[in-house]
């Protein structure tokens, strides 16, 4: 994955721009901001995906699983 899709998809896959948090919030993306939107908890996708070393949820062998 290219630094730039990177950048504008979420770990849940999500395209950044259609998400309602960056223009409601001002959000910079999940990846800029490590997961926590103003805040809310800490993003539980983002955590599981970073913590087990992917960039997308669908590269884990447990993909789809209950948190999407």
């Amino acid at each position: 994955m290219t630094e730039d899709l990177k950048k504008w998809h979420g770990p849940c896959g999500i395209y950044c721009k259609r998400c309602p948090g960056v223009n409601f919030f001002g959000c910079k993306g999940c990846r800029e901001l490590e997961g926590q939107i103003l805040k809310y908890p800490m993003c539980k996708i983002y955590v599981c995906v970073t913590n087990k070393g992917h960039d997308l949820c669908y590269e884990c062998e447990d993909f789809p699983c209950e948190m999407l």
